[in-house]
C-alpha cells in the first residue's frame, strides 16, 4: 500500500476545467476547497457521506500500543476524503463493535468543515497494522490510496424541513400539524436518535396522506445499527411499523406500500 494517501483527480475534467478558467483565478480555484460553501457565519461548509472506515493498530517495538481510526467520505461533488480526526463518539459510532481493516460503513451524511492534512497530520499507512480483507470492489470512490487525506475542523447536525407544502389539508404540516411539530422538536432535544427521516405519502385511490417516520440508533451493547419504521395517518395514530428486531414477514411491506405514492420529504435529521 502507497504511504501517502493522493487526491482523487480526473485528470481529463481537472484539465478541461483549469483550461477555461479567466485568468483572473488562481490555480488553486481548481483544489479541493471548490466542494466548500459558506454558511451564515461565513464558515466553509462541504456536504458529504461517510461511506467506509478504517480501524488498524500502530505498532512500536513489534507490539501493539495504540489504534487509529479513520473515515473514509464522499462529498457531493463526487470528491474522496479521508479523516482520522474525528471522534467515532461525535457521530454516534461505537469502534469497538467494529472489527479492524478497510470496510464499507454506511455511516449517514455528515456536514462539515475542513482543510487538506500537512506534514505530520498525514498518517502513514506503514505504522499501521491492518487485517488485508480487501475492500470490496465497489467500495466508493476506489481504493484507500484514492483518498485526499484531510483535518476536519468542525462538524455539524444536518436539519432539513420542508414548509413548502401541505398535508392532511393542512399548510405546512411540521408547523400546524401538533403531533408532528411536537415530535420533531423533541428530536432537537433529545436527539436520540443518530438519524430521522419523516417522507410524506398519499394513498393512490383516495388521495389522503400517510407519514413514513423511519429512524436509526445506536444501542453500544448491542448492535451498532438498530432502525426503526412507523407509518402514522393524520392523526398520529400508527398504522404500520416494523424495526430491527421484529422485520416483517416476506411479502407484508410490499402488500402494505401497493397502494401508496411519495410526494416529498418533510424532514430529516441526522446527529453528527
Amino acid at each position: 500500500m502507497k504511504t501517502l494517501f493522493k487526491k482523487k483527480v480526473w485528470i481529463s475534467e481537472i484539465t478541461t476545467l483549469c483550461f477555461f478558467v479567466v485568468t483572473l483565478f488562481v490555480v488553486s480555484d481548481c483544489d479541493l476547497s471548490e466542494t466548500s460553501r459558506l454558511d451564515k457565519n461565513g464558515t466553509k461548509i462541504t456536504k458529504g457521506v461517510i461511506v467506509g472506515y478504517t480501524k488498524c493498530h500502530i505498532e512500536r517495538n513489534g507490539e501493539f500500543v495504540d489504534e487509529v481510526f479513520g473515515l473514509f467520505i464522499i462529498t457531493e461533488k463526487k470528491d474522496s476524503l479521508l479523516t482520522f480526526n474525528v471522534s467515532p463518539s461525535s457521530i454516534n459510532i461505537n469502534p469497538d463493535l467494529l472489527g479492524y481493516g478497510f470496510w464499507n460503513f454506511s455511516g449517514g451524511s455528515i456536514d462539515f468543515s475542513y482543510r487538506i492534512a500537512k506534514g505530520e497530520e498525514i498518517k502513514q499507512m506503514t505504522d499501521f497494522w491492518c487485517p488485508q480483507n480487501d475492500m470490496m470492489p465497489g467500495f466508493a470512490g476506489g481504493p484507500p490510496e484514492k483518498y485526499t487525506q484531510i483535518v476536519v475542523t468542525n462538524i455539524k447536525n444536518n436539519i432539513y424541513e420542508n414548509h413548502n407544502i401541505s398535508a392532511c389539508g393542512i399548510k405546512d404540516p411540521l408547523q400546524n400539524i401538533n403531533w408532528l411539530k411536537t415530535y420533531c422538536d423533541s428530536l432537537k432535544v433529545t436527539q436520540r436518535f443518530s438519524s430521522v427521516h419523516i417522507d410524506m405519502y398519499k394513498i393512490i385511490d383516495t388521495e389522503d396522506n400517510v407519514f413514513k417516520i423511519g429512524t436509526s440508533y445506536s444501542n453500544f451493547d448491542y448492535s451498532p445499527f438498530l432502525y426503526t419504521v412507523s407509518w402514522h395517518n393524520c392523526t398520529g395514530e400508527l398504522i404500520f411499523g416494523m424495526s430491527s428486531g421484529t422485520p416483517p414477514a416476506p411479502g407484508i411491506v410490499e402488500d402494505f406500500m401497493a397502494d401508496k405514492e411519495l410526494v416529498a420529504e418533510l424532514y430529516h435529521f441526522v446527529k453528527q
